[in-house]
């Protein structure tokens, strides 16, 4: 798709050279620019070296562009590949992962999508099995709303083995009406309690995840279910006496409050796929600074940190300092996975990613017409194996 205005406008900035914006970078431990999630105290960035273990999950994950699948991870050590459907709609297939097909379209486990590179808005549409193979399928729409034929994306899957290092809860909210107890196969909670949805209204949800009481530390992500265009993001998060409490909003292509389904995971102490032992950092990006050290955050190697520059209205570079690239023996950027916390419409996108010895990633969030707007946004960054 070519690049809309809007973002050519931007494109000076990345001659930038890293090195000269490395310099507005912050050291790590500069508590006075961290700032908390809406409801929560000042929180700490959590720095926890732990050891490589066996897989706790079976995981994976890909950039699925036209016609190619790049930056790919599966545990089992197969293949990850991609079909294209219909206009603006996608398949990607793990080779070795048919397991994590659940019954009617839904998985057995957890999917999550983010758009890259251009103002699209991307749904999971049907997760299932072909053969051997987890077939993810995926729509994709400009930001109006009309199918987007050449979108790219992210996606990442899982499903635990075993009770993986510090916590990992999804849920997959099938109703999109409705006020139940989130049970079955597309549903997991790591404390081993039962998550529930709450709807609040049009387009308005709470989801609870039991667990451990603690502040709202961790990272959420959010993707919407469906093959119509809209969107879904996070309005806020806050811990509770019952567990970690999220506010869904979903909206249509036109901005307004949509019924919808959508899939949700939450992870504190670990990435999204609940895999130990990767090399992993997360981050709520929320403060107004043009530099800054975000908190919460987590870096699975210690003495890393994630520092978030923004250089224009909507456009960021993520740092994630410190946090080696695991050889990247496959090639690619690793996997990010990214979420607006707005309370309002808005859409983040990956722009760019690259995992050299210090890895980054760029972000450009805009609203519901293209137009780039200051969001803030959770980011989730794990390498490429």
């Amino acid at each position: 798709m070519p690049v809309r205005p809007v973002m050519v406008r931007l494109i000076p900035l990345l001659a930038i050279p890293l090195c000269a914006i490395c310099i507005a970078v912050p050291a790590a431990g500069a508590a006075d620019l961290r700032v908390s999630p809406p409801g929560a105290a000042l929180l700490t960035r959590s720095a926890v070296g732990h050891p490589a273990l066996a897989s706790a999950a079976l995981a994976g994950f890909a950039e699925i562009g036209v016609g190619t699948a790049t930056s790919t991870y599966d545990s089992t050590g197969q293949t990850v590949g991609m079909e294209t459907e219909l206009t603006g709609q996608f398949v990607a297939e793990f080779g070795g992962l048919a397991s994590l097909a659940g019954p009617a379209g839904t998985p057995n486990g957890n999917v999550q999508v983010t758009p890259v590179d251009s103002e699209v808005t991307c749904t999971i549409t049907h997760v299932f099995a072909v053969i051997s193979n987890l077939s993810v399928e995926v729509f994709c729409f400009n930001y109006n709303g009309t199918p987007a034929a050449s979108a790219v994306f992210t996606v990442e899957v899982t499903r635990p083995k075993s009770v993986p290092n510090g916590v990992l809860d999804f849920a997959w909210v099938a109703k999109d009406n409705s006020t139940y107890a989130l049970k079955g196969s597309d549903q997991y909670n790591s404390s081993r309690k039962t998550n529930s949805v709450s709807h609040l209204g049009t387009g308005r949800y709470l989801v609870t995840m039991p667990g451990p009481r603690s502040a709202s530390t961790g990272t959420v992500k959010v993707t919407p279910v469906g093959t119509t265009a809209g969107d879904c993001d996070l309005a806020r998060w806050a811990a509770s006496r019952r567990g970690q409490q999220f506010s869904v909003d979903c909206y249509s292509a036109a901005g307004t409050p949509q019924n919808r389904e959508f899939s949700i995971v939450y992870a504190s102490r670990n990435n999204l796929m609940g895999q130990n032992g990767q090399n992993d950092a997360n981050a709520f990006a929320s403060h107004t600074a043009l530099s800054y050290q975000p908190s919460p955050q987590y870096d699975s190697r210690r003495g890393a940190a994630v520092t978030v520059v923004r250089l224009a209205t909507g456009f960021y570079y993520v740092f994630f300092s410190g946090s080696p690239s695991s050889g990247n023996k496959n090639g690619g950027e690793g996997d990010v996975q990214l979420t607006p916390v707005s309370g309002s419409d808005r859409h983040c996108l990956v722009f760019w990613s690259d995992q050299p010895a210090s890895p980054f990633t760029q972000v450009f969030c805009f609203n519901n017409v293209g137009a780039p707007v200051n969001t803030n946004f959770t980011v989730q960054w794990v390498a490429s194996p």
